[in-house]
């Protein structure tokens, strides 16, 4: 993913980013395995679309749009829609 990895054909430059968006996302929960694999799920995402874009702008707005999309029933929630 950086100059360094662009030879990587095992995709384990997306395994550590993944791993990495694992264990910074696991501060707001206790530490539980089915946590880390559904953030691990997502950072293999975000990896991957970094890897074939190489559009950091569009890993951001891919995180946003997953925040904002899990976040629906709760914002539904609050204004009692």
């Amino acid at each position: 993913m950086t100059p360094f990895l662009n030879r990587q054909t095992y995709g384990l430059d997306m395994i550590a980013s993944a791993s990495l968006f694992s264990m910074i996302h696991l501060y707001q929960y206790p530490w539980s395995a089915n946590a880390f694999v559904i953030y691990f799920v997502y950072g293999l995402g975000f990896a991957g679309i970094y890897r074939f874009s190489k559009n950091m702008s569009l890993v951001i707005l891919a995180h946003v749009s997953v925040n904002i999309l899990l976040s629906m029933p709760y914002i539904l929630y609050l204004l009692e829609v």
